[in-house]
């Protein structure tokens, strides 16, 4: 649902969270597995790299993989779901992830919102200024904090336009 509304901001926003929290996001033994109404995060992260890929943001997915998987493997962990989850389960995973969407029919980005190479306006879209605002953190991490800020009083400071 994040990513169908959001678009790869999302997908940054989920995966910085949540990598940060520790090992139990990527591995848990069979019986805490057996008790989460969630699966570990680190499966929650390759469902939603292979959505970004059915929606065609492919460089968002294997970049959101690759950093799962580079911490993954300093920290010395090994990918198992003790059979809660097996790779063949992703079509019928899938299906029911796209019937909810479906139900829920979610506003959806549009191609512009998460185009990198759109300018940024005062009366851009929340969802389009979240994704420019990833973009300008991960091309410049160290400027970022003064051109959020100085984004953020140009934004509120426009007239927003009605949804």
């Amino acid at each position: 649902m994040g990513f169908a509304i959001g678009g790869p901001a999302f997908a940054n926003a989920f995966s910085m969270h949540l990598r940060l929290l520790g090992r139990g996001e990527y591995h848990m033994p069979p019986e805490d597995l057996a008790r989460r109404q969630h699966p570990v995060t680190w499966l929650r992260v390759r469902l939603l790299a292979h959505h970004a890929r059915q929606m065609g943001h492919h460089t968002d997915a294997d970049a959101l993989e690759h950093a799962w998987d580079t911490i993954a493997e300093a920290m010395d962990i090994v990918e198992d779901y003790y059979g809660f989850y097996a790779p063949e389960f992703l079509p019928a995973v899938q299906q029911t992830l796209d019937d909810m969407l479906t139900e829920t029919s979610p506003r959806r980005f549009t191609d512009q919102e998460v185009a990198l190479a759109t300018r940024l306006s005062p009366t851009a879209s929340p969802v389009h200024l979240v994704n420019h605002a990833w973009h300008q953190f991960w091309g410049a991490p160290e400027s970022y904090r003064a051109w959020e800020e100085n984004v953020i009083r140009t934004y509120l400071a426009s007239e927003i336009p009605p949804l």
